[in-house]
C-alpha cells in the first residue's frame, strides 16, 4: 500500500495543504513546530481510522476554524486506487 496524495483542510495547524508523494522514498523536512507530526498523524488516520495521539475529534480542528477538519487521500494497493477521506466536526453550541 502506498499513499499518492494527501489533502488537509483545517486539520491541526494546516488551513489548506495538498501533498503529492513519490512512489518510493519521501522526506518531511521543516523546523520544529511546522506540522511534520501532524502530516504523519493524518496518514495514520487514513490508514487506521484513528489517531496515534489521545484526542477528541474537536482537537483535530485548526484553532479558530469553524470546521470541519478534513483529511483526504489517494491510496494505491494491489494496483487499485482508493480515494478515502475523514471529516471531523468542531464543537457545536446549543
Amino acid at each position: 500500500m502506498r499513499i499518492e496524495r494527501l489533502e488537509l483542510l483545517n486539520f491541526r495547524c494546516f488551513q489548506k495543504v495538498g501533498i503529492e508523494f513519490r512512489p518510493r522514498l519521501n522526506f518531511l523536512v521543516a523546523s520544529n513546530g511546522r506540522g511534520k507530526t501532524n502530516i504523519l498523524e493524518s496518514v495514520y488516520l487514513l490508514s487506521q481510522g484513528k489517531s496515534f495521539r489521545p484526542f477528541e475529534a474537536g482537537h483535530l480542528l485548526r484553532h479558530g476554524s469553524p470546521g470541519p477538519a478534513v483529511v483526504k487521500g489517494r491510496i494505491i494497493k494491489n494496483d487499485l486506487i482508493y480515494d478515502v477521506g475523514l471529516h471531523f466536526a468542531g464543537k457545536t453550541s446549543a
